[in-house]
């Protein structure tokens, strides 16, 4: 990514895609927030599986509603 690019640009544009239903942003988002998210609820459920299981839950609904972005 350019230094000069703006990342917020870039994900908005991303999840634009993602609305409009294309898998490879799909997956390109998927693969960016993850980890992130993941750790994230693992702080909250002190379960690994818990927190893997709320990532696809997340993810899951995103795409199913990904109409509504």
């Amino acid at each position: 990514m350019p230094m000069n690019a703006d990342p917020k640009f870039d994900e908005n544009e991303l999840l634009q895609k993602v609305a409009c239903g294309d898998e490879k942003a799909f997956t390109e988002l998927f693969y960016s927030w993850k980890d992130r998210l993941y750790h994230f609820t693992l702080k909250f459920t002190e379960s690994p599986q818990q927190a893997e299981d709320l990532v696809q839950d997340v993810f899951l609904k995103l795409w199913i509603n990904r109409n509504t972005l």
